[in-house]
């Protein structure tokens, strides 16, 4: 994250708070040997890479063009290089890889729970920016109650984000949106092929996970949800409006508590470098009032979902300042 934006957030009052007070150090975090002890269960694809799509006009690619990463092992993924939304980009596997994590472990810098945050319960700092009790920092950010919120995924692409956060993370109800057309042919022939593979091994926990075309210009169109996701939205700076007005109204106007969530939640993984419009989104986010932004620390996120993936990603939990 750009050094003044951070500077900015991490210097930013918290509602609940007395004013700024001086951020203790970080706490010292447990080895990530048992997370990684997750990858080696049974279920595991025996194969390291990415599927590419199995149709016969996808494109050939070479090994030196596949994503060697577990989650991408474990999720069939297929892709080709006919349109941006065909591939699967470091952000979606990133934020796949954190909500799975954040069924052990809390949210660094946050000491609530993802229900909490969505009912509208203030928010204290958490393990990264403050002292907390071990009661409090060791409830694991998603819990079974929050599961039962419905989740809907922004530009999902091949759509790991998603499906992560349905085969993975335990969501309930995912819905899986992009616009019209290959792209979104492509992720519903996703989605199939990973449901018919998680149900075979009797792991499919899912009641509903679905693809729908999306509009971002047409908000009445977002489907209800308590928790919005997203990952690598912005690359330049023409598609930060769109993308703000369907934030804008899931987390403050005409679609808020659509979903049954009193304070909805917005989960956002984008890539820095190279990304003029993420800049100019952080910019308009965190000069807005309206919102309350918490970033996850670099170590934090690589830490949780891989040092080989995450660096420049950064993660971010937005939601409505007066929430409660």
């Amino acid at each position: 994250m750009d050094a003044a934006l951070l500077k900015q957030l991490q210097t930013a009052p918290r509602r609940g708070a007395a004013g700024s007070a001086p951020s203790p150090a970080p706490l010292e975090h447990p080895s990530n040997a048992p997370f990684k002890e997750r990858y080696e269960k049974a279920y595991v694809v025996a194969s390291k890479r990415k599927r590419w799509a199995a149709q016969e006009h996808a494109e050939e690619v070479s090994e030196n063009d596949r994503i060697q990463d577990p989650m991408a092992a474990r999720i069939e993924l297929g892709q080709t290089r006919d349109d941006i939304g065909t591939g699967t980009w470091t952000g979606g596997l990133v934020l796949a890889r954190l909500l799975e994590a954040l069924c052990d472990e809390p949210l660094p810098g946050i000491s609530g729970r993802l229900e909490d945050l969505c009912t509208g319960v203030d928010v204290e700092p958490g393990p990264s920016t403050g002292p907390v009790s071990p009661a409090v920092a060791a409830k694991p950010f998603i819990t079974d109650a929050a599961r039962a919120l419905p989740v809907v995924e922004l530009g999902s692409g091949t759509g790991v984000g998603g499906l992560g956060a349905a085969l993975f993370a335990g969501f309930l109800d995912v819905t899986l949106t992009d616009r019209p057309g290959p792209v979104l042919e492509n992720l519903e022939r996703n989605i199939e092929r990973n449901v018919a593979k998680f149900r075979e091994r009797g792991l499919y926990t899912c009641d509903r996970i679905a693809a729908a075309a999306l509009d971002w210009l047409d908000v009445e169109s977002i489907p209800p949800c308590g928790v919005l996701l997203g990952a690598e939205l912005v690359y330049e700076q023409d598609s930060v409006e769109p993308l703000l007005s369907v934030v804008d109204a899931f987390l403050l106007g005409a679609r808020r508590g659509a979903g049954g969530a009193a304070s909805p939640v917005f989960i956002f993984a984008n890539s820095t470098c190279g990304r003029p419009g993420y800049r100019f989104f952080m910019k308009r986010v965190l000069e807005d009032p309206r919102y309350e932004v918490h970033a996850v620390e670099a170590g934090d996120v690589q830490r949780m979902a891989s040092p080989a993936f995450t660096e420049g990603i950064d993660v971010l939990v937005i939601r409505a300042r007066n929430a409660a």
